[in-house]
């Protein structure tokens, strides 16, 4: 496999990317939300943090896990629709014909296709964090009384351990769906029910089963319920997805 192949690939994947309205809402939609979040958070953390101790819990330095979840869950459904029809697109813009025939492999364009779309889905998270970090910094230099810096090793851990294998499995995970469905609305729809569904067993099932595997659940279920506990405490510990 080349790495220049793939590179380019990846360079003309982020052109075709950059040029779709969707991919410009959803960035618009997760920067915005974000942002407001956070200055939600730190507006009400500066004026009222005095008078009540759970007001003072939601200091700007770490209030990543409120502001980054809705974020990446956003930028997650924009990937969702952004690799949903990869093989649809070059159908509808007729250059399917000359990828058939183009002196890369498949290994190299899916590469290629990965990395770009990966990028244009990881940057908005990058700009995101370093706004609200330069306000953040200008703030504490100018002594405005709204703002504070996230804490660093989360904010990185945050951009990398967690974002970038949750962007590569989901959109490894929506191409494989769109090339097993030719439905381009069934592919978006089953890749957004398995993400979803990951999602709601890492974060509310893991807990709910818990009362069920001790007897809760009727007498001779428990061993269902143990099986559903295993599963969902593998899920948890490898947190494929990136969101707790």
């Amino acid at each position: 496999m080349s790495l220049a192949a793939v590179l380019g690939i990846a360079v003309a994947e982020m052109r075709t990317i950059r040029r779709l309205v969707r991919y410009w809402l959803f960035t618009l939609l997760s920067v915005g939300i974000a942002l407001l979040a956070y200055g939600y958070y730190s507006t009400i953390h500066s004026l009222f943090s005095s008078y009540s101790a759970t007001v003072g819990a939601v200091n700007p330095k770490y209030i990543l896990p409120q502001i980054g979840l809705w974020s990446m869950v956003l930028l997650i459904v924009g990937v969702v629709f952004l690799a949903f029809d990869v093989r649809a697109r070059d159908v509808r813009e007729r250059v399917f014909e000359v990828l058939d025939v183009r002196p890369s492999d498949n290994t190299e364009l899916l590469a290629g296709r990965l990395l770009g779309t990966f990028v244009m889905s990881w940057l908005p998270l990058l700009g995101t964090a370093t706004l609200i970090q330069l306000f953040a910094s200008a703030s504490s230099f100018f002594g405005w009384p709204i703002g504070g810096t996230i804490e660093w090793r989360s904010l990185l851990a945050f951009l990398t351990v967690l974002a970038v294998p949750t962007f590569l499995l989901t959109i490894a995970l929506v191409y494989l769906v769109s090339v097993l469905v030719r439905s381009r609305f069934l592919a978006a729809l089953v890749s957004l029910g398995v993400i979803g569904g990951t999602i709601f067993l890492v974060l509310y099932a893991y807990l709910a089963i818990i009362p069920l595997m001790l007897g809760g659940g009727g007498a001779g279920n428990e061993t269902w319920w143990w099986f559903l506990f295993a599963a969902a405490s593998a899920i948890r510990l490898f947190d494929a997805w990136g969101l707790i």
